[in-house]
């Protein structure tokens, strides 16, 4: 996947675009579901853009069914809220 070699060479911003081409594609299925989690975490941990990344941990939430993949998208909005804002 583009988006995880963006990723790797520590180009975020291009990254969070190559995921929502995914999302976008694919947005309820488990690829798409991946791209949003990991554009969450890009957003919050290396943009310093909590709210949007918030934002997409819902939608995460929302969308999936794997119950662990849930507990850690909440543990990280729970992150966001006690160390960002």
């Amino acid at each position: 996947m583009i988006a995880e070699k963006l990723w790797s060479s520590g180009n975020y911003s291009a990254a969070v675009t190559e995921y929502d081409k995914v999302i976008q594609r694919d947005s309820k299925d488990s690829l798409g579901l991946q791209a949003l989690f990991r554009s969450a975490v890009t957003l919050h941990l290396f943009l310093n853009r909590p709210l949007e990344a918030i934002k997409r941990f819902e939608t995460f939430i929302s969308n999936s069914t794997d119950g662990d993949a849930i507990w850690n998208a909440q543990k990280e909005i729970g992150d966001i809220y006690y160390t960002v804002l």
